[in-house]
């Protein structure tokens, strides 16, 4: 049996994604410090209060996606077989590498997407 699971967004992404639209049906939210998986909710320590919000918690890949469908932002994280590492790249544009982990790309990658995002929406 493998026990990997997909890695959810942190909370500042979360907030970041919920700024920038993102709707999308998760599986997952934060109501007020705590964290919610359909009808069950834990307690957890986050570094920030929500102050009752309700902020969804996608996983990182279902975010990437949204990029892709929503906001048209093209990317992909490809494995370095010379460097041993990973790397993402932003369709016409940026590029960046080297991490240990296909997860730290991907997370990488959304912090990166998001920035742009914030980018655009401070032009607008």
């Amino acid at each position: 049996m493998n026990n990997k699971q997909l890695q959810l967004v942190n909370f500042e992404q979360s907030k970041r994604l919920k700024a920038l639209g993102f709707d999308w049906e998760t599986e997952y939210y934060d109501i007020d410090r705590y964290y919610c998986h359909e009808s069950d909710c834990h307690w957890i320590e986050f570094d920030k209060i929500s102050d009752g919000e309700c902020y969804p918690f996608p996983t990182v890949a279902l975010a990437l996606k949204w990029f892709k469908d929503e906001k048209h932002l093209i990317s992909l994280i490809t494995y370095s077989f010379f460097d041993e590492k990973y790397m993402y790249q932003i369709e016409g544009g940026s590029h960046c590498g080297f991490f240990n982990s296909y997860e730290e790309a991907e997370s990488a990658l959304l912090d990166e997407l998001l920035a742009i995002s914030d980018k655009e929406n401070a032009n607008d």
